[in-house]
């Protein structure tokens, strides 16, 4: 009995500081768990981090270490720097709601002034500021919508710069600081096609009525035009609208308060820095319900050129070489960049339950533009699950949700995809038939929706590029792809985009502010690819595009279900593309005509296509895009297998996918 007592006081006492967790003991390994303690203030995390090396240069290399972060502010001046000597490390908290990991800085002691605007000085620069816990947007003009550039001319310059200089509005003009550093802290964001190009002001010619940049020449294959619109920012004639605000060259901070907002009751927050952490080597490493808020990102005196994707953009949190790194339950909210990036040789990491909101160019990137010769430095095996993120591209409109590069064997499951100006999930990074690391990619079940937005064109749902055997895009719900000029489509097998298998998705509603474009499927070029048993439904223009005429099967088109509302089923050279069609079914809402390439459907049969098709009426059960067939629905007369489409997005408690479902409301609601 007593020795009992001893034993039990001793392992209460070891408990205080170590904990032996359930998978250890199920595999008969007792090692505890060391538990130390960080406390909120200033880059405490980093005496955290040292504290542990310390322990471990003292003869624990290898006992596995969680570091449990108290409720309270944790701000950063610099990232957190993890490498080799810090894994096999759990960060976590027991109370999520009151723990922030903060790369900002708060700002006080704000005066009024006669004309209502508030004033505070600060002595750092910034291009992000967060007012109460939202972004404010930086003074800009047109205060709503965009200025459209009526002709563009291009003078080269040395070292592949160039001086452009556009005719714009006069209003844009009038908004032109005349004293020259304030017009050079003036920024042009232009929108062309699928890119943006940010860049400072040089000069403007007010009797011209034209505005000068010096910068990174334009591209060939998609210049400025009088087709690309324009936003201006960063003057103070440009502090019209409540909730905007200004910073001027000595540092003063101009802001026009919301209605019901009062100094000393309103929060403002400016990033410091642009990263959180950064990973190099880590393994092991486990961040458990952390909240990350509050990064930036300051536009370089070479301004910030196009690249697909915003490409070039890095994140918040970056890794490379890391092993088994994981986030589970964090945020990652308020950036100026791209979320997270697993980056260069990053193996076997997890982003899973995650939100990440806000952001100033999109949520997760996985690899990198480069092809890596080997294999160790080559990022593959990362999974993507159960993941909400949404709110992309708000400093950089030509981000992606998700961007997987080079690399391959990643698992993109059951994430919601929202509110971005550019494509969903864009998958690959060549173009045409040449060599890619990026097969064996799985995208499946994901909730894709309100992409686009009617800002940016060329884009997908989900895009894709370049050979990928053993790809695949199953289960995928997307709706609400809304592009500019041309290119709203829901799945987007652009150049190259080789050996997938498209199956079972719902694709609806994907439209254009052009008339008669936008539609549910386009493949540019590709070969191979299978689409079968998916639902093409009501885009505003022809559901089904292809487009260049290539010597080699290009797709098998089979038991698919495919609407369409009073337009052709079919646009571009189908009558010369090498592909397959099979046991499709057909439906067209409102007036009949010539529905086919060759007429109708009879006659497109008798060209050797779509044996086996039938055209028809259906009803649909639910509410768009939870949709289901009736049982004896004639297009299961041709194979066609009906799915629950409510299996795609996030799962898990009803908090989790009621959050999900915020920005479904407001689409329905017109916000």
């Amino acid at each position: 009995m007593k020795s009992s007592l001893i034993i039990s006081l001793l392992l209460a006492t070891a408990a205080a500081s170590f904990i032996w967790p359930a998978s250890a003991q199920a595999a008969g390994n007792f090692q505890p768990v060391k538990i130390f303690a960080a406390a909120p203030g200033t880059n405490t995390l980093m005496a955290a981090r040292d504290t542990v090396q310390a322990w471990r240069a003292a003869g624990h290399p290898d006992e596995p270490v969680s570091i449990k972060l108290q409720p309270g502010e944790y701000q950063l001046t610099e990232p957190l720097q993890l490498s080799a000597q810090d894994g096999n490390v759990t960060w976590e908290t027991r109370n999520p709601e009151k723990t922030i990991i903060s790369g900002g800085r708060h700002i006080n002691n704000f005066s009024l002034d006669q004309a209502g605007l508030w004033h505070a000085k600060t002595d750092f620069r910034f291009e992000q500021l967060y007012v109460n816990g939202r972004r404010a947007i930086r003074a800009r003009l047109p205060a709503e919508g965009f200025f459209n550039i009526s002709s563009v001319k291009e003078e080269k310059l040395p070292g592949g710069k160039a001086r452009i200089t556009v005719s714009v509005p006069a209003a844009a003009i009038a908004a032109l600081p005349a004293d020259t550093a304030a017009l050079q802290a003036v920024q042009i964001l232009v929108f062309h096609k699928w890119d943006t190009s940010r860049f400072a002001v040089a000069a403007f010619d007010s009797a011209a009525g034209t505005i000068t940049i010096e910068g990174e020449s334009m591209k060939a294959w998609n210049p400025w035009n009088a087709q690309s619109r324009f936003i201006l920012e960063n003057s103070r004639l440009m502090l019209t609208q409540p909730g905007t605000w200004f910073l001027d060259g000595a540092g003063e901070l101009s802001y026009l308060p919301r209605p019901g907002e009062q100094i000393g009751k309103t929060d403002f927050i400016a990033p410091v820095i642009e990263k959180f952490a950064e990973l190099r080597g880590a393994a092991n490493v486990h961040f458990q319900g952390l909240r990350f808020d509050f990064a930036g990102y300051q536009m370089p005196a070479e301004g910030c050129p196009p690249v697909q994707a915003a490409a070039k953009i890095g994140a918040a949190i970056e890794m490379d070489d890391a092993r088994n790194v994981t986030f589970d339950e964090c945020e990652i909210a308020h950036t100026g960049n791209y979320g997270i990036w697993f980056r260069q040789g990053c193996h076997d990491c997890r982003l899973d339950h995650c939100l990440l909101e806000d952001l100033g160019a999109g949520g997760l990137r996985i690899g990198e533009m480069a092809i890596r010769d080997e294999p160790s430095q080559q990022t593959d095996g990362i999974i993507a699950d159960n993941n909400i993120i949404r709110g992309c591209g708000r400093v950089h409109p030509s981000a992606v949700g998700i961007w997987i590069g080079q690399s391959a064997n990643n698992r993109i499951t059951h994430n919601d995809i929202s509110d971005t100006f550019y494509t969903g999930v864009s998958v690959g990074w060549t173009w045409g038939y040449g060599r890619s690391l990026a097969t064996n990619n799985f995208i499946g079940y994901n909730r894709i929706h309100k992409i686009g937005q009617g800002v940016l064109s060329d884009m997908g749902g989900i895009y894709t590029l370049g050979v990928s055997p053993g790809s695949a895009e199953i289960g995928n719900v997307i709706f609400d792809v809304r592009a500019h000029d041309y290119g709203g489509w829901g799945i987007y097998p652009d150049e190259g985009s080789t050996g997938w298998s498209i199956e079972s998705n719902l694709v609806w509603n994907c439209t254009c502010v052009t008339p008669r474009s936008g539609g549910a499927f386009h493949q540019h070029y590709g070969a191979t690819n299978l689409l079968a048993n998916n639902i093409f439904a009501f885009s505003s223009g022809p559901p089904m595009q292809a487009t260049r005429v290539e010597d080699h099967l290009s797709f098998r088109l089979e038991r698919n279900l495919i609407v369409s509302s009073n337009v052709v089923f079919f646009t571009g050279p189908w009558d010369k593309i090498q592909f397959e069609s099979r046991s499709n079914c057909f439906v067209c809402v409102g007036a009949a005509g010539p529905l086919f390439p060759k007429g109708n459907l009879a006659a497109w049969q008798k060209t050797g296509h779509e044996a086996g098709s039938i055209l028809t009426n259906l009803d649909f059960l639910g509410e768009w895009p939870d949709v289901t067939l009736p049982r004896r629905s004639p297009a299961l007369a041709v194979g066609f297998e009906s799915f629950d489409s409510k299996l795609a997005g996030v799962d898990g408690a009803r908090s989790w996918e009621n959050l999900a479902k915020e920005n479904e409301a407001s689409q329905k609601n017109g916000n």
